[in-house]
């Protein structure tokens, strides 16, 4: 093995992404390993969450577009889609049932900033892809290796997230960090380095910001060096306006890449 890559996107969930994954390893015969010899996904049962506007639940759907009214995957917002009743006490036996009440509050916010979404019951939320729609990603994700057991590290937004990849610890914080160079835990490029593991971040930010600026470790010598610019093509992203509230392939907002010479 020569190179290890990683590569993370943001704002999709497992299951918008590659809610069909079972189905489609079974239609194009690729095998899965374990047992039973299913993907946990949308394909192997049945889901659903109440929508407040309709009074009735709304099932998973093939949404079948690659455009989506906004969500959020913040901190407060995270613990009302796990209990909508009470998201203080959200856990691992929470009922997972605020999802689309909070698709349908989402867009009741909207609505105060002059902002009318098309969705107004919350139906967005329950909508997935499927190897038709993502081909790539699911022929991609068929031959190597899918981290479909790999959990989001803390229910909240990017910085966290990232703080946890670099350092398995956000060092408390749930939202951003303490500014450029507060973070003083021990990161797994240092790891690296100490190990004579060469390694690369790949940004396309022009201001190549990865978070790692927020670790004390970024400051060392040599280190920013290594955070260098990747090329996108395309870029679909907007902030919303009185016009519209919809990102266009969010995830490719942020594309973070790494690799370590092994």
């Amino acid at each position: 093995m020569n190179h290890v890559v990683i590569m993370i996107q943001e704002n999709r969930s497992f299951d918008h992404y590659f809610g069909q994954m079972t189905a489609y390893r079974q239609a194009n015969s690729y095998p899965i390993n374990g047992s039973p010899a299913t993907i946990d996904d949308e394909s192997t049962g049945s889901f659903s969450n109440f929508s407040p506007v309709t009074g009735a639940n709304i099932a998973s759907y093939h949404s079948g577009s690659v455009c989506t009214e906004d969500l959020t995957p913040d901190w407060t917002e995270t613990h009302k889609n796990f209990d909508w009743a009470n998201p203080a006490g959200a856990d691992a036996n929470s009922p997972m049932d605020g999802f689309v009440s909070l698709a349908v509050q989402i867009s009741q916010y909207a609505a105060t900033l002059g902002i009318q979404m098309a969705d107004q019951d919350g139906h967005r939320v329950m909508g997935y892809f499927d190897g038709n729609d993502l081909n790539y990603y699911y022929f991609m994700a068929s031959n190597f290796v899918m981290g479909d057991h790999f959990y989001s590290p803390i229910p909240s937004n990017t910085p966290a997230q990232r703080h946890f990849l670099f350092a398995a610890t956000s060092q408390g914080y749930v939202h951003d960090g303490p500014g450029p160079g507060g973070l003083t835990a021990k990161t797994i490029w240092q790891e690296l380095d100490a190990a004579g593991v060469s390694w690369k971040i790949y940004s396309e930010e022009t201001n190549l910001f990865t978070y790692l600026q927020d670790f004390a470790y970024f400051n060392q010598p040599g280190v920013s060096a290594k955070v260098v610019s990747i090329t996108v093509l395309q870029r679909r992203w907007g902030w919303p306006t009185a016009g519209s509230f919809v990102h266009r392939d969010r995830a490719a907002r942020r594309s973070f890449r790494a690799h370590q010479q092994l």
